[in-house]
């Protein structure tokens, strides 16, 4: 990274950028920009010291872009007001102080964002920032504004519970089956990052949920190109190859696909996908990045003479001298057609230099949840599945025993019924000592310690019966998370040759088992219908599951190094994902869109 002075006042050399990109973008010298001028003037500045925003790659708070949109071409501005302390929430609030203005000078409607605000901007926020904004130029010189929130204000673990809760606040909780499809793989792969609105009128208002898609394939982003109206697969396949110049197959780097899903007003049908492609991570340079936007534009039919007029208008330095001027290329297919956009970094801060091309590697947010077994282990302990949207929505709503008892049905279904015996494959094909003796335990816990009248298997089914007046009818749709997941089950304990990847499955199948039990523990307490003979498996498992996550910790720090972990943790992130994925089935059957 090179570094570049910062000595120029960061305003007015945003407010320079503007001048020199207004007559490529809107074909004239601009109007008088007093509106545009007196924003940047008021709000661009320095972050507070001490502080990165993630605007851009370098922390400079400000990015400009340009849509090539087929109604016309559209000139943004994103920035960040800055905090007068370091932390997000510091940011937040002086973001959200900045909204009375906002309404005042240009009319902004903050109506919807006032609705959701107490879910993103606690006061003790977690997350990257507190509020952005991004202000929208029209030819005349008049500004419109959209804002952006963080998911991840109480914690990763509870971003997609947020945004649930945020969609249902905006009566587009029917949405959410959609979100959850885009972000299917769990909190791990498929983090969501961004919840903007558009601060104009509800009913023309629109909500837009960013995904990032790590380590994605091309057919992942064909998939999410189907989840909106008039979503085009292979349009959006052909600008990502474009844009990376890899044709097919998996498409891992430093930078993770961003894909969005935008929603207008309450319609719950999503209108718009977008796939945002972190192009420096793949173009060596800028100028290779210009050639793959040219490119991208032929692809998709647009006319890309705007998007290089502006970029000729914007550099300050040769293409050739660095990489990430250019961050980001985007796609957007809606009803109305398709839309080009071109991200801009002002690079105020610093430069990175020139590099050798798409190279895989970690994410800069340290998405994976680790390189060793203690260390997945870790991540899924402090980021639980209890937190899950299915989980949350059942705990906020009055007590449904007819839910509780779907979840009973699918987990026999899906582990009890099994576990043992699954479990007892992987022991028996495990060649480590101390592995083996580890899950032997667990494996006698679960059958009773010898006395057959308590295997966990017996206890549960006790459970279930005394659920049984309060189940719905029993047909192949209402077991079908449970078969899903059986199957994936199956899979991992007893037909993959390898057997680590069955003990990477035990590490977090009882970090999972402790966080639902847990969960399910205070939703029984909730009622006062049911003996406890027929709790009794819940307390049991209450109090051994904590054990068998402490064992779990020691298994994991038993589990060689290389190839053994390698496979172990394939073994996790199967089964986090499959472990997801039911819940999103167990959403759609209790609540479907």
């Amino acid at each position: 990274m090179t570094k570049t002075s910062s000595s120029e006042n960061l305003g007015a050399l945003c407010a320079q950028l503007v001048r020199r990109v207004w007559p490529c973008v809107y074909g004239a010298d601009p109007p008088p920009l007093d509106a545009a001028l007196e924003l940047i003037e008021r709000v661009v500045a320095p972050p507070a010291p001490g502080w990165s925003s993630l605007v851009s790659d370098d922390h400079t708070p400000i990015e400009l872009s340009i849509a090539q949109r087929p109604d016309g071409p559209e000139l943004r501005l994103l920035f960040e007001v800055p905090g007068a302390e370091a932390t997000a929430a510091s940011q937040g609030r002086a973001a959200r102080a900045l909204l009375p203005w906002l309404v005042e000078r240009f009319g902004a409607d903050t109506a919807r964002l006032e609705q959701v605000a107490p879910l993103f901007l606690p006061d003790e926020h977690e997350g990257a920032f507190g509020l952005w904004y991004a202000a929208i130029f029209a030819r005349d010189g008049s500004v419109r504004f959209k804002a952006y929130l963080d998911p991840h204000a109480h914690g990763r673990a509870r971003a997609a519970e947020t945004v649930e809760r945020a969609m249902a606040e905006l009566g587009l909780v029917d949405g959410w089956d959609r979100v959850a499809r885009l972000a299917a793989r769990g909190p791990a792969l498929d983090p969501l990052t961004f919840f903007s609105l558009d601060l104009v009128a509800p009913e023309a208002a629109r909500t837009k949920i960013y995904v990032s898609k790590h380590d994605a394939t091309f057919d992942d982003l064909r998939a999410a190109a189907t989840l909106a109206e008039g979503g085009d697969p292979d349009a959006l396949a052909a600008h990502v190859r474009a844009v990376t110049g890899i044709e097919e197959g998996l498409l891992s780097a430093a930078r993770p696909m961003v894909t969005c899903l935008g929603f207008v007003g309450d319609d719950p049908h999503p209108r718009q996908m977008t796939v945002h492609v972190p192009v420096r991570a793949y173009a060596p340079n800028d100028a290779v990045a210009r050639d793959w936007l040219t490119r991208a534009f032929e692809a998709s039919g647009c006319d890309g003479s705007v998007a290089r007029c502006a970029l000729e208008a914007f550099a300050r330095r040769p293409l050739e001298g660095g990489s990430g001027m250019i961050p980001y290329v985007s796609h957007s297919t809606t009803g109305a057609g398709r839309c080009v956009t071109l991200y801009l970094a002002t690079e105020w801060l610093d430069t990175h230099p020139p590099h050798g091309g798409a190279q895989g590697g970690a994410s800069p947010d340290g998405r994976a949840p680790g390189r060793t077994a203690p260390e997945a282990v870790r991540w899924y302990a402090d980021n639980p599945i209890a937190h899950h949207p299915f989980l949350q929505r059942l705990a906020r709503e009055p007590l449904a025993m007819p839910r509780l008892a779907l979840i009973l049905l699918n987990f026999q279904h899906a582990i009890t019924n099994e576990f043992s015996r699954r479990l007892a494959h992987t022991v028996a094909r495990t060649d480590n000592e101390a592995v083996r003796s580890i899950l032997a335990k667990q494996l006698n816990d679960e059958l009773g310690d010898g006395d057959p009248t308590q295997t966990h298997r017996l206890l549960f089914d006790r459970f279930v019966d005394g659920m049984r007046p309060y189940a719905p009818e029993i047909t192949e749709q209402t077991l079908a998370p449970g078969a899903r997941l059986g199957a994936t089950l199956e899979a991992l304990y007893v037909d993959e040759p390898n057997p680590w990847i069955g003990v990477g499955a035990t590490l977090l199948m009882e970090v999972f088992g402790q966080q639902t039990d847990s969960f399910l523990g205070d939703q029984f307490r909730r009622q006062s219908e049911l003996p406890e003979s027929v709790l009794l498996w819940l307390s049991l498992h209450e109090e051994l599951e904590h054990d068998h996550v402490d064992e779990v910790f020691a298994l994991a720090e038993h589990i060689p190094e290389g190839e053994p972990t390698r496979i172990a943790l394939q073994g996790v992130q199967a089964l986090a994902t499959a472990g997801w994925a039911f819940f999103d089935d167990m959403y759609r059957l209790a609540w479907p869109a």
